[in-house]
């Protein structure tokens, strides 16, 4: 008997936030609706951690996605944005003990991680979450499902339709 080898997805969806802190958790929420259409293709993971954590996330594969909410100010809650790694300048944080996204992927470079070489990142606006609470808020929930039909455009573009 032959063993033949699972196929890897060489993407990854990546989903950030906290379920435990209402619109912080709609990523992860997200990332279960699309688990169910992407289950073979794409590996879904979601994550409280942000920073350094990231490293062995992102490592081994050759594109990410990652979505995240944010809670910014400077846009309406629910407004989606979509970035790229070159939309990211090195990262001035507020504390010495937290890095952002450019100086992960600084030192995953210099430590030779192998990193996506494409990575994608969706963020919805929230309100900023001040209590424990399960569920969206109003905003989020009604641009959820812009941010489930955003990531699976992209997502459906990294999938090889020779592999169905």
């Amino acid at each position: 008997m032959t063993d033949i080898p699972s196929r890897k997805p060489q993407a990854l969806l990546l989903a950030l936030g906290n379920p435990l802190m209402g619109d912080d958790g709609v990523a992860p929420l997200a990332a279960r609706a699309l688990r169910r259409r992407y289950r073979e293709d794409i590996d879904i993971d979601e994550s409280p951690v942000a920073g350094f954590a990231l490293l062995d996330l992102l490592s081994g594969y050759n594109r990410a996605l990652i979505i995240d909410a944010s809670a910014t100010g400077n846009a309406p809650p629910g407004t989606i944005r979509e970035f790229t790694r070159e939309d990211f300048t090195a990262d001035v944080s507020a504390s010495p003990h937290y890095a952002g996204l450019p100086d992960v992927l600084a030192l995953g470079g210099r430590l030779g991680v192998p990193l996506p070489g494409e990575i994608r990142i969706l963020g919805m606006e929230i309100e900023p979450p001040e209590a424990l609470r399960e569920g969206l808020g109003p905003a989020a929930a009604g641009s959820l499902p812009e941010f489930l039909r955003r990531a699976g455009e992209i997502l459906d573009t990294w999938i090889d339709p020779s592999s169905k």
